[in-house]
């Protein structure tokens, strides 16, 4: 099977091997979506990923214990999701979306768990005393 790079869509790209299979043989979209993902020229990625600490531009966080983030690879874009927290973060490359998920991590944490609590509202206190929960240690980095 001959595969393309050229950045056209993933269903021109296993249209051959679309055309072969018997659809009877799936139960349902999502399995043949699958399929054609496994069968993409892109990087394959999905799943989870677990992290105990996180570095950013100015923050070196070590966590209580390691926490799953949500990782992604669809249209061209990774994506990093953290449901706990609220964090969703996007980029053209997985390093991309690292550090950008790293930077929201740390902007949550200066914003927000290293305030006042008279100057947060209800929800803010409580994506406060989430943070502060995961949060082992956190050292400012110059």
């Amino acid at each position: 099977m001959h595969t393309h790079s050229t950045g056209n869509t993933l269903e021109s790209g296993i249209q051959p091997l679309a055309m072969l299979l018997d659809q009877s043989l799936w139960t349902s979209q999502a399995d043949f979506q699958d399929i054609k993902e496994l069968c993409s020229d892109k990087p394959l990625a999905g799943g989870s990923v677990y992290v105990s600490a996180l570095a950013c531009s100015h923050w070196q966080f070590t966590l209580t214990e390691p926490i799953r983030i949500q990782e992604t690879y669809e249209r061209g874009t990774w994506m990093r999701r953290y449901d706990h927290l609220g964090i969703l973060a996007y980029g053209r490359s997985r390093e991309e979306a690292i550090a950008a998920f790293c930077e929201e991590f740390a902007c949550c944490w200066e914003e927000i768990a290293r305030e006042e609590d008279a100057n947060l509202t209800s929800d803010a206190q409580e994506l406060k005393g989430k943070l502060r929960s995961i949060v082992k240690d956190a050292k400012p980095l110059e």
